[in-house]
């Protein structure tokens, strides 16, 4: 995980509302994965000032929401391993060195690359229809990827027809998005 370098975003009362909406809060000592956009298995939030919006990972604002600590200069960790949990509980803030210790220390590092969450916890990759932004069902999907391949429609047609944008039809054909099915 990166290390913060940015200044703290200015979180607003409406910004904390709409940020637990995305979060699964389950039994205290669980996971509470993301159910929000992601990006490598770990949540994005998007605050939004002036007319502009910056990004930041979901379990740095839980971390900051419970410490009132912004955690410029060190990553924050998860204990659990979970890249997209956000329960506080799981979560500790720790140089990039610190970071990399405990993930050798827990055996995901093989020839010093990360072996990664996912490769060994597929099973909890929050996808599809359980993203909350997703705008597609699984069985559109593969209906979208049955019209495309039988040919004579375009993407543009296709996508009109199901209420999205272009570029998400191409993503879903190319196999880009909804991987897994």
């Amino acid at each position: 995980m990166a290390v913060i370098v940015k200044p703290a975003p200015v979180v607003t009362a409406s910004d904390v509302v709409r940020f637990w909406k995305f979060v699964d809060r389950r039994g205290d000592n669980e996971c509470w994965p993301w159910i929000g956009g992601t990006q490598f298995g770990y949540g994005r939030f998007k605050f939004h000032k002036d007319g502009k919006s910056d990004r930041r990972g979901s379990h740095v604002i839980s971390y900051y929401l419970e410490t009132k600590v912004w955690p410029i200069g060190k990553c924050v960790c998860h204990s659990c391993d979970n890249p997209s949990c956000c329960n506080p509980k799981h979560l500790w803030a720790g140089t990039d060195d610190d970071n990399q210790k405990d993930s050798a220390k827990k055996n995901r590092t093989a020839n010093g690359y990360t072996r990664g969450f996912y490769l060994k916890h597929p099973d909890r990759v929050v996808r599809g229809e359980n993203i909350k932004s997703s705008k597609l069902t699984e069985q559109q999907v593969l209906s979208i990827r049955k019209i495309y391949s039988a040919g004579g429609r375009s993407q543009q047609s296709i996508a009109d027809e199901f209420g999205v944008d272009q570029t998400i039809i191409s993503d879903v054909v190319r196999r880009v998005t909804w991987k897994h099915v």
